[in-house]
Protein backbone atom coordinates (compact mmCIF):
# COMPACT_ATOMS: atom_id res chain seq x y z
CA UNK A 1 0.00 0.00 0.00
CA UNK A 2 3.18 2.08 0.77
CA UNK A 3 5.18 1.36 -1.99
CA UNK A 4 3.25 0.99 -5.08
CA UNK A 5 4.28 -2.04 -5.11
CA UNK A 6 2.98 -5.86 -4.91
CA UNK A 7 3.90 -7.58 -1.85
CA UNK A 8 6.23 -9.85 -2.78
CA UNK A 9 7.89 -7.90 -4.92
CA UNK A 10 9.15 -4.79 -3.06
CA UNK A 11 12.45 -3.83 -4.72
CA UNK A 12 15.14 -1.09 -3.04
CA UNK A 13 15.40 -0.06 -6.84
CA UNK A 14 13.44 3.10 -8.31
CA UNK A 15 11.00 3.23 -5.48
CA UNK A 16 7.91 5.81 -6.77
CA UNK A 17 8.60 7.40 -3.16
CA UNK A 18 11.42 8.53 -1.31
CA UNK A 19 11.71 5.76 1.15
CA UNK A 20 14.04 4.49 3.95
CA UNK A 21 16.56 1.54 2.97
CA UNK A 22 18.08 -0.62 5.73
CA UNK A 23 20.22 -3.73 4.88
CA UNK A 24 21.37 -5.94 7.43
CA UNK A 25 25.04 -5.64 8.25
CA UNK A 26 26.06 -9.09 8.21
CA UNK A 27 25.52 -9.51 4.96
CA UNK A 28 28.62 -7.43 4.31
CA UNK A 29 30.37 -10.85 5.40
CA UNK A 30 28.56 -12.31 2.09
CA UNK A 31 30.03 -13.15 -1.77
CA UNK A 32 26.80 -12.09 -3.68
CA UNK A 33 23.30 -11.69 -2.20
CA UNK A 34 19.84 -11.98 -4.05
CA UNK A 35 17.22 -9.00 -3.79
CA UNK A 36 14.00 -8.51 -5.75
CA UNK A 37 14.16 -6.66 -8.56
CA UNK A 38 10.84 -5.44 -8.96
CA UNK A 39 8.32 -7.63 -10.36
CA UNK A 40 7.44 -10.83 -8.01
CA UNK A 41 9.85 -13.74 -8.56
CA UNK A 42 12.46 -11.90 -10.28
CA UNK A 43 16.22 -11.72 -8.37
CA UNK A 44 18.79 -9.79 -9.07
CA UNK A 45 22.04 -11.25 -8.14
CA UNK A 46 25.13 -8.93 -6.66
CA UNK A 47 28.16 -8.27 -4.23
CA UNK A 48 26.77 -6.93 -1.06
CA UNK A 49 29.45 -3.72 -1.68
CA UNK A 50 27.36 -2.99 -4.40
CA UNK A 51 23.54 -2.60 -3.44
CA UNK A 52 25.82 -0.55 -0.06
CA UNK A 53 27.50 1.67 -2.99
CA UNK A 54 24.39 2.63 -5.20
CA UNK A 55 21.59 2.56 -2.67
CA UNK A 56 23.32 3.79 0.81
CA UNK A 57 21.30 2.01 3.24
CA UNK A 58 21.15 2.13 7.21
CA UNK A 59 23.23 -0.88 8.26
CA UNK A 60 21.11 -2.74 11.12
CA UNK A 61 21.97 -5.51 12.68
CA UNK A 62 18.45 -7.39 13.43
CA UNK A 63 19.22 -11.06 12.59
CA UNK A 64 20.03 -13.39 15.42
CA UNK A 65 23.53 -15.56 14.99
CA UNK A 66 23.72 -18.89 16.44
Amino acid sequence: KQTGYQVGGISPFGTRKNLPICAEASILELTRIYINGGKLGFLIGLAPQTLIDLLQPTLVSASIRT
